[in-house]
């Protein structure tokens, strides 16, 4: 099974990389789990306290959120050992090259369309 963490601090954005995320694997016919969190200190909590289970294959990321930017969760992740794929998706270009830093896998422009 292919284990989707979705971080975003706006419903809106949630919902609709869920739906897009879902479509894609569907369409793939991959078996898959999507968990969806609202706060980046709610997902480094429940990967903390799944630290010795199979954890999330992989992470679609707000960068701007309110109370930890996605750079700094990711910079958190990856201390925990984490090597899951990071996609960040944000509305600014701005801290795309700070994705390198943390082996992020893409970095999404908001609004995705899944057509390109």
């Amino acid at each position: 099974m292919f284990r989707v963490a979705i971080c975003d601090d706006e419903q809106t954005s949630l919902v609709l990389n869920k739906g897009l995320t879902e479509k894609i694997l569907t369409d793939n016919k991959t078996e898959f789990a999507i968990e969806t969190f609202t706060s980046m200190n709610d997902l480094l909590n429940v990967m903390e306290e799944r630290r010795n289970e199979k954890g999330f294959d992989l992470l679609l990321c707000d960068i701007l959120t309110n109370e930890m930017n996605g750079i700094d969760a990711a910079r958190q992740i990856r201390l925990l050992g984490d090597q899951l794929d990071i996609i960040f998706i944000s509305s600014t270009a701005e801290y795309a090259l700070d994705g390198y830093a943390v082996q992020a896998l893409r970095y999404l422009k908001k609004p995705i369309d899944i057509d390109s």
